[in-house]
């Protein structure tokens, strides 16, 4: 096997195994999930918890989502009170912006704890020096695919 074929063999081992924790990882936090949220809308939460109000561009654009689907999620999140919209008319009258509720911090938390109960069950077998190599690893792949 030449190296060219030896690359493509790691390159497509590393995909399926990939996309295998991460089936496993979205299955453990479905078991536990006793919030019914899914992870964007965890992430969600968890921007306006620590970052403060937002419009729905500003969390659309680092989570990926289209301006619809950031709309559609936060319609949810907003129905279940963890959310709400407030004119921000030092911008401009018409504009909307995003704010956690005081039920929305809660819950972060409550996310943030089943989230580290499965990622230390997950991780329990690897070293810390192990995590920040994997960690180190993933910021320069995701730096590479962000940066295209």
């Amino acid at each position: 096997m030449n190296t060219k074929e030896r690359r493509e063999e790691l390159l497509i081992e590393n995909a399926l195994m990939s996309s295998m924790f991460n089936k496993i990882w979205l299955t453990d936090w479905n078991s536990k999930n006793h919030l019914n949220l899914s992870m964007t809308e965890v992430s969600i939460l968890e921007m306006l918890a620590s970052e403060g109000q937002k419009r729905a561009k500003e969390l659309s654009e680092p989570l990926h989502i289209t301006s619809g689907g950031i709309t559609g999620i936060c319609n949810r999140l907003i129905k279940k009170g963890f959310i709400e919209r407030t004119r921000d008319e030092s911008f401009d009258r018409r504009s909307v912006v995003l704010e956690i509720t005081d039920t929305g911090r809660k819950v972060v938390q409550e996310a943030f704890d089943m989230r580290l109960e499965v990622l230390s069950t997950h991780f329990n077998s690897l070293t810390d020096e192990e995590i920040k190599e994997w960690n180190r690893i993933y910021k320069k792949l995701l730096k590479q695919v962000i940066s295209k």
